[in-house]
């Protein structure tokens, strides 16, 4: 369960996501290590398009209770940089390690939707 216990931490399953082309450069950075606007783009899409699919990423009743404002869990669909209180945050990295991570998908969400549903909304930007 995403959160069995009231007073204790909830688990959640974070994914974390980047782009490579067929040369392995991954494009979510530009070369000067700013952030891409495909990786805008990508993050705009997980924006719009993640509350049609939060079924899919906390997928009970006590899937909710882990999402609660000041439980470092993601209440709403905005993003940051090494901030864990956001649904998608950009982890501390550089160039080539730029990626995105989905905060929202708790422990009971099956991985294999989940990962599926976050690859679509960053894909349909």
């Amino acid at each position: 369960m995403a959160k069995p216990m009231e007073d204790e931490p909830g688990s959640a399953m974070h994914i974390h996501q980047s782009l490579v082309d067929d040369k392995g450069k991954n494009l979510f950075a530009n070369e000067d290590g700013s952030n891409s606007e495909l990786f805008m783009n990508y993050i705009g899409g997980m924006q719009k398009y993640t509350p049609a699919a939060i079924a899919f990423f906390a997928p009970n009743v006590n899937s909710y209770r882990r999402l609660v404002f000041g439980d470092s869990a993601p209440t709403n669909v905005a993003w940051g940089e090494d901030n864990r209180t956001v649904g998608l945050r950009v982890p501390v990295s550089d160039r080539d390690s730029r990626r995105l991570e989905n905060r929202y998908a708790g422990a009971d969400a099956n991985p294999y939707l989940a990962m599926a549903l976050t690859l679509a909304c960053g894909y349909l930007a």
